[in-house]
């Protein structure tokens, strides 16, 4: 009964060479035994069920409707990786590059074009490489050439990155335009649309602007799709900002963010400021905050190298027993020294933070490296004595070795 499709896990002696597929039954290579003959009669029996219990409104049972298959046969097929053009960050599919005005993510964006047509590395990431497309419709060509030899450097430029700066609408000329591209030129993996608003219509006045958006979309996702190839979209945000959600200031409705299979953000806390965050999020990716500077020499986008370091340093500083420890070096040049209830009453007085002293005690030991690593402060924990006051003493040196 179709109960027992419930209940039963693969066949035993289950062959990866059966052939699939979710019109006909299975068909092995060679004659089946008794629990592949089982296994096909549960299926046989639960398609039946279906087609029992499964009719239609209008009396029929075209269950192809849904292009549909059971979990298991699922799990028998034979289906290609999901492919990266950027290893862990730039899956397949349809993908969303949003930023203020003028933040350099035209600059990213031809660089990424350029990295992957070489097959070189990308924010030190392994590319896959491939012919790609980038599609400068806010540029003329004087302006790319200029941009494309600083960007190169002293790299060749690639025959197979292909430049555009003409594009007709989603609703007229682009879709065909970008198939006729892939007919001709297979190898493309990556387009980049730069920017998303250059090639779409305004909204009918009253129209459904949830509905423009999600529709803009889905014509291009179906095209990354059946090509199984990425199209990246150069777009804008919002100005006014979204307190703890940077993907939420992506401009236009929820529409353009879901119909995304992979969106990044750049975004700074002060315009001035020399680290950009980039946010990365989407249904084949990981969630990231990666920090990015820009080099004005090469006017390429880096990763941070220290970022872990810094992060280290930073919850090195947020500590409240460190920042006790600053103030009594800093107010006694010559030293500090005394008990565990004397500095418990300093951090509590420095930060408004209370710890026990056994407490205290264990953690002021694990900061011994840091102190003198960061700030060169000395300090020696009380020592097991009989009788004596046990006391913590902190002092500063000098000429010792910094983080990096």
């Amino acid at each position: 009964m179709y109960e027992n499709e419930m209940k039963s896990g693969y066949p035993v002696n289950y062959d990866p060479d059966y052939a699939y597929d979710d019109e006909n039954m299975p068909v092995p290579e060679q004659e089946p035994d008794e629990q592949s003959l089982a296994f096909q009669k549960e299926i046989e029996e639960r398609e039946a069920f279906l087609q029992e219990h499964m009719t239609l409104p209008d009396g029929t049972t075209d269950l192809t409707t849904f292009g549909w298959t059971s979990l298991r046969r699922l799990m028998c097929k034979e289906l290609p990786s999901i492919r990266y053009i950027v290893d862990g960050l730039l899956p397949q599919g349809l993908a969303i590059l949003a930023s203020p005005p003028k933040y350099g993510k035209s600059w990213l964006a031809l660089d990424l074009c350029i990295s992957v047509a070489l097959g070189e590395p990308f924010f030190g990431r392994k590319t896959e490489p491939c012919d790609t497309l980038y599609l400068a419709l806010e540029d003329s060509e004087q302006r790319l050439q200029a941009r494309g030899q600083t960007v190169l450097g002293d790299r060749l430029p690639p025959e197979n990155c292909y430049i555009g700066t003409l594009a007709g609408s989603l609703a007229d000329r682009l879709p065909h335009q970008i198939e006729a591209f892939l007919r001709r030129w297979p190898g493309i993996g990556l387009i980049v649309i730069d920017t998303f608003q250059k090639v779409r219509v305004s909204a009918r006045a009253g129209s459904n602007l949830y509905d423009k958006d999600y529709s803009d979309m889905g014509i291009l996702k179906n095209i990354a799709d059946a090509h199984n190839i990425c199209i990246l979209l150069v777009h804008h945000l919002r100005k006014a900002p979204e307190p703890g959600d940077p993907f939420a200031r992506i401009l236009g409705t929820q529409g353009i963010n879901g119909a995304s299979d992979t969106n990044f953000v750049m975004v700074r806390e002060e315009r001035s400021d020399d680290i950009t965050h980039f946010y990365s999020a989407g249904r084949d990716v990981i969630s990231e905050d990666l920090e990015l500077q820009f080099d004005k020499q090469t006017c390429r986008w880096h990763p941070v190298a220290n970022k872990a370091a810094r992060t280290a340093e930073e919850r090195y500083r947020a500590d409240p027993l460190v920042q006790t420890a600053e103030r009594l070096v800093r107010e006694n040049p010559a030293g500090w020294q005394g008990t565990a209830s004397e500095l418990t009453g300093w951090v509590k007085e420095t930060t408004g933070v209370n710890f026990t002293a056994v407490s205290l005690s264990k953690q002021m030991r694990g900061l011994r490296d840091n102190l003198l690593m960061y700030d060169n402060i000395v300090y020696n924990p009380p020592e097991r004595t009989h009788g004596a006051q046990r006391t913590h003493v902190l002092y500063r040196v000098k000429n010792c070795p910094k983080a990096s």
